[in-house]
């Protein structure tokens, strides 16, 4: 779906969401076709993530921003989905919007300016909503509580997720700019994508555009530049910039190559391949594997090198430079266990004992412990674990006595009627009969 909201309308919405950075606002205005693919892939996120931490005291939940509930409760009502949140707005007549003006398909949602009772709504302050003022219920990086393992794997699946949905939304060709892939991607270490049959074969078809959407992806969860633009700390950026390659890096390894025959007869003598996006549930506990083999992580200094003479130190474009970018503060990751007798699998040929052992790409790194996720903490993204529903013959993470935390549980009897015993009668109609089934729920 694409935007048909007019320049005024996308400027005035990008620049009222809330937790978005500078550079995401530039782009959500000057693409905002790509914001509804953003934005699908965000909800998909969100999704997976629920999904992979449903029997976890930490479900991919996170306790409202704290600005929030004021917030709607001082707003006039319209109310509409964005990015998964609910967004309230005040009338658009003092910045001079027409009142019937339907922003369609911006972050993947439609926005409706209207006045409660047909109004003129002159008296409304647009203004006094901020960037700031937390109206979307909670920042897009409110999944990410600290930089826990709980982190890394909400910003692998995020930007595995935005990545995945423009390269769907290229291959339906609802992004201008990108289309099928070129060519699949090549063979390699690390590139795990089923290869063609072994009869003869050519590539063709619509191969997804993967590269599109790991650019997009980059594009946006990277827009957060320097830590002073981000509002995290060095360590943290680059945290969170290897666990989002991680997670982009996920979906070109679960690519899948899809064939179609060609030949007398349906003989098969030939046939067509092509790769294609796999389904996202798969990229998730691809992702959810990772999760469990998360490393914890250090940061340590670059190495000062001597620049060739008469090269400037700072590198060929400065302090922002390429380099400047990947590591912050000449800053790089470094898995905790550092001291390793074995050569790292990221050191060069001639590393031995003593050298730092560098993340691989498809690695999740986290630099601070998990909480218990017990009890509600909004600084650390925890809601807590009282009323959730646990499995008291459950030997995981869902069993009554580790979800409740020791605190014990409620036992409750629930009654759930339902048809069973249906029969068809000539002619023609089913009769059912209504079965009561009782049962116990076990909450904390």
């Amino acid at each position: 779906m694409k935007s048909s909201c007019g320049p005024a309308g996308v400027a005035l919405l990008c620049a009222r969401v809330a937790g978005l950075s500078p550079r995401q606002r530039s782009l959500c205005r000057s693409s905002p076709d790509a914001m509804v693919a953003i934005g699908s892939g965000l909800r998909l996120a969100l999704q997976e993530c629920q999904h992979q931490f449903r029997h976890e005291r930490w479900n991919c939940s996170s306790a409202p921003h704290p600005l929030a509930p004021a917030a709607a409760h001082a707003m006039p009502l319209v109310v509409r989905r964005i990015l998964g949140q609910e967004l309230t707005l005040l009338a658009p007549m003092a910045v001079g919007l027409d009142l019937s003006n339907t922003c369609q398909g911006v972050l993947g949602q439609e926005l409706t300016f209207l006045t409660p009772g047909g109004g003129t709504g002159t008296d409304w302050d647009w203004t006094s909503v901020t960037p700031d003022s937390g109206f979307l219920g909670r920042e897009l990086t409110s999944l990410t509580p600290g930089a826990s393992r709980e982190a890394a794997f909400s910003l692998a699946v995020q930007a595995a997720a935005i990545s995945w949905a423009a390269a769907a939304a290229c291959a339906r060709g609802e992004l201008t700019g990108c289309s099928c892939a070129r060519k699949p991607p090549p063979p390699g270490p690390g590139h795990h994508a089923p290869a063609p049959p072994d009869q003869a074969f050519r590539w063709g078809g619509c191969s997804s555009d993967v590269e599109y959407g790991a650019r997009l992806s980059r594009t946006f969860t990277d827009a957060g530049g320097a830590p002073q633009d981000s509002g995290h700390s060095a360590p943290r950026l680059l945290m969170d910039r290897h666990n989002s390659k991680a997670g982009r890096k996920a979906v070109k390894l679960t690519l899948q190559t899809d064939c179609k025959c060609h030949g007398v007869s349906g003989s098969c003598s030939v046939r067509t391949c092509w790769t294609s996006l796999a389904p996202f549930r798969q990229v998730g506990d691809h992702l959810m594997a990772r999760y469990r083999a998360a490393w914890p992580a250090v940061v340590l200094a670059l190495p000062a090198a001597e620049p060739p003479a008469g090269q400037d130190p700072r590198g060929p474009r400065g302090p922002r430079g390429p380099r400047a970018r990947r590591h912050p503060a000449g800053l790089r990751l470094a898995l905790r266990t550092a001291r390793s007798s074995r050569a790292p699998p990221g050191a060069g040929p001639g590393a031995g004992p003593g050298a730092a052992r560098l993340p691989r790409r498809t690695d999740l790194v986290f630099l601070s412990g998990s909480p218990n996720y017990c009890d509600p903490d909004h600084a650390l993204g925890s809601l807590g674990t009282a009323g959730r529903a646990c499995n008291r013959t459950s030997r995981g993470a869902d069993d009554c006595g580790v979800m409740c935390c020791g605190r014990g549980y409620n036992t409750r009897q629930v009654s759930r009627s339902q048809q069973c015993r249906c029969k068809f009668h000539w002619c023609c109609y089913v009769h059912c009969d209504v079965c009561t089934d009782r049962y116990e729920e076990y909450t904390c």
